[in-house]
């Protein structure tokens, strides 16, 4: 057993180091896809997965953490496996018998003391993520077919009923949402290969403004919502208004919750929705 001493908060603290941690993808806490029934997945059975890992008594040497989205979406339901310092991808884990096989895996590997390749029917579940870093230097051969595929999200989209549409370099590309779109319109090499990513505005709370009768509050439906892409769109463009203090958003329910004072007011918020392609379209009650 390994125990480090750790410094937070003026504090020391003694930290049990683990061999690895496993990430699953879950619909609660944010993915986009995994777990979404509407979009051919079932729901993830996070009770099945805590089961797991307390009747095996991991909790010393494995954690478990349930979190939003992992990527890639089009394999969901995803989940990682990270272990001895590799990580190991999990795709399309649509049937509950497969949680316990992926803890069978993990406790192999930890018995073995080294990242051993995952045997039976889990191995068709298990691909490779990331890159060499031999890849990361190597020339682009050609530019992507991206025909069906939104190039932001890399989520399937069908062109003939794609609501939201760009051109570039005389091809036409769909998307799943607006939010994509605004994102791929702004820098299309960034998706397309050939430029470095653009930075994005950092998400601040701008400075609390006095007001006069405290803040305001409303949940409200967004239909064009769909990913976690609309949900940073919409918080950074609402909080950059003076005054709006709060920004929440549910992407599979698509509510967003808001929070002002003066100067900002509840139709300047609703313009700045509107003007980034979510306007919203029914107020549900105050908060």
């Amino acid at each position: 057993m390994s125990i480090l001493r750790v410094n937070a908060r003026g504090e020391t603290f003694s930290i049990r180091q683990v061999a690895g941690n496993l990430f699953v993808c879950a619909e609660p806490n944010g993915g986009c896809c995994c777990g979404h029934t509407e979009k051919g997945r079932i729901v993830v059975n996070k009770e099945l997965y805590a089961d797991e890992w307390d009747a095996r008594k991991l909790r010393n040497s494995l954690h478990l953490s349930f979190v939003g989205c992992l990527g890639p979406c089009p394999v969901g339901n995803n989940a990682m496996l990270m272990i001895h310092g590799r990580a190991v991808w999990f795709k399309d884990l649509n049937e509950d018998r497969l949680i316990p096989m992926i803890f069978d895996y993990a406790e192999a590997i930890l018995a073995s003391g080294s990242v051993v390749p995952p045997a039976g029917e889990l191995a068709k579940h298990v691909y490779e993520r990331y890159a060499p870093s031999e890849a990361a230097e190597a020339p682009n051969t050609g530019p992507a077919n991206f025909d069906g595929i939104d190039p932001v999200c890399m989520m399937t989209v069908d062109p003939a009923t794609a609501e939201w549409r760009s051109e570039y370099g005389g091809k036409s590309y769909c998307f799943c949402c607006a939010g994509c779109k605004r994102s791929f319109d702004k820098s299309p090499a960034t998706y397309l290969g050939g430029g470095a990513p653009a930075q994005s505005a950092p998400e601040t709370r701008p400075e609390p403004t006095p007001a006069s009768g405290g803040a305001m509050s409303m949940t409200v439906v967004v239909p064009n919502i769909s990913c976690d892409h609309c949900a940073r769109s919409i918080r950074r463009a609402a909080l950059a208004l003076a005054g709006v203090q709060a920004v929440e958003v549910n992407v599979p329910d698509r509510l967003v919750t808001l929070t002002w004072a003066a100067p900002a007011s509840w139709d300047e918020i609703r313009r700045e929705l509107t003007a980034i392609d979510y306007p919203p379209q029914e107020s549900l009650a105050p908060a």
